[in-house]
């Protein structure tokens, strides 16, 4: 089974210039659907202190991640990079290089504290951070370990186990994303109640997306909305409007530099994100009119690597290595994802337009795989 967790919990407190400088609280749990989130309007769970964050600020409806997978997606979040670029694409294959430049180490040199607390999931040695507290490994096994032995004895097989998996799975992901939303309040309760409120930025999202049955399925990973997309609520007094709304495409890409934005520190130019803040301050109409996606990761769960194109109406996605075929959706008629148009008549107009764009994107952002693939004869 596999756990909500509070995965990080960056507190980056001022010593000094307090009214100049934001205190930020970001809060990033593990595989929480938006779907499990009241405030995106889910039958299945309250969570009234996510909430809380959202009637305070903003909830961002249409956020997205570059790589739906744990360790990258916090790869991402923190360098302000693509995972080619950050060199973080999958879980199993290399330590994350913290000697590269992230946005925690231009906050400590800005004048913050800065802290990471709870599941890391990028190698070892972080730097940019004055205090660390991993996530504990010993209390999830003191929980699933008795479980786990129930479940053998039981003996189960077929139909009878299916159901005891999911119902044990379902049980515990809802009950986990209940407990998650407790601990968040304990969190938003303190900056009440240390006066913090009106002079902190609290962000809560997850690292990517997840199925909650949508499919056939759990996990993240593909580029379908449920994974594709990731939960964000952020509050900002005196810069977002109580209550809002945000139909704007933003990235977990664009997390450091609005950081950055906010401390009023110099965004680095190898970031690759943008800040949010002129969401908030000029009104602009178009904040990015398409998105880019990339997954690598060739064998747990034995989804095929991928890369793609999301605009207002399509989504266009390229599989190669184990599955080497292209995806169409249009998501105006086929929101949920089951019809692939690719190929089918009437189509290919659209499809050379998402090509083309495509093929920006991927020169936008150096992504060298994708382009060698969208080279050969099948691209």
């Amino acid at each position: 089974m596999k756990e909500i967790t509070l995965a990080i919990c960056l507190l980056f407190c001022q010593l000094a210039y307090a009214q100049q400088k934001p205190n930020i609280v970001i809060i990033v749990s593990d595989d929480h659907a938006y779907q499990a989130i009241s405030a995106y309007g889910s039958k299945l769970v309250k969570t009234p202190n996510i909430d809380r964050i959202a009637k305070a600020g903003v909830t961002f409806k249409r956020a997205y991640v570059t790589n739906s997978i744990c360790g990258p997606s916090r790869a991402v979040i923190l360098t302000g990079k693509y995972s080619h670029k950050n060199g973080f694409k999958d879980n199993v294959s290399a330590d994350f290089d913290h000697s590269q430049d992230n946005f925690a180490k231009h906050l400590q040199g800005g004048g913050y504290q800065t802290a990471w607390i709870g599941k890391l999931h990028l190698g070892s040695k972080p730097q940019g951070f004055d205090r660390m507290n991993p996530a504990q490994r010993a209390k999830f096994d003191a929980y699933y370990n008795p479980i786990e032995a129930d479940l053998k004895t039981r003996n189960l097989s077929g139909k009878a186990l299916i159901e005891w998996k999911y119902q044990r799975y379902m049980k515990d992901y809802l009950s986990t994303a209940a407990s998650l939303d407790r601990n968040i309040g304990r969190t938003l309760d303190y900056l009440e109640k240390n006066h913090l409120t009106e002079n902190t930025i609290v962000i809560y999202m997850s690292d990517q997306g997840f199925y909650m049955g949508e499919h056939g399925w759990f996990d993240k990973r593909f580029m379908y909305e449920e994974s594709f997309r990731t939960p964000m609520v952020m509050s900002y007094p005196g810069v977002i409007k109580p209550g809002s709304q945000s139909e704007a495409f933003v990235m977990n890409l664009d997390i450091a530099p609005t950081l950055l934005d906010a401390a009023k520190l110099k965004i680095p130019e190898g970031m690759q994100g943008k800040s949010m803040l002129p969401l908030f301050q000029s009104g602009i109409e178009v904040f990015r009119d398409a998105m880019f996606y990339h997954y690598y990761e060739n064998g747990e769960h034995s989804v095929s690597p991928h890369f793609g194109i999301r605009t207002e109406r399509y989504k266009l996605i390229r599989f190669y290595k184990r599955v080497d075929a292209w995806e169409l959706y249009d998501l105006k008629k086929d929101g949920s994802e089951e019809h692939n148009l690719y190929g089918e008549k009437g189509y290919q107009p659209i499809v050379t337009e998402l090509k083309s764009r495509l093929k920006a994107l991927i020169d936008k952002y150096e992504d060298q795989e994708a382009k060698d693939i969208m080279a050969t004869g099948a691209g």
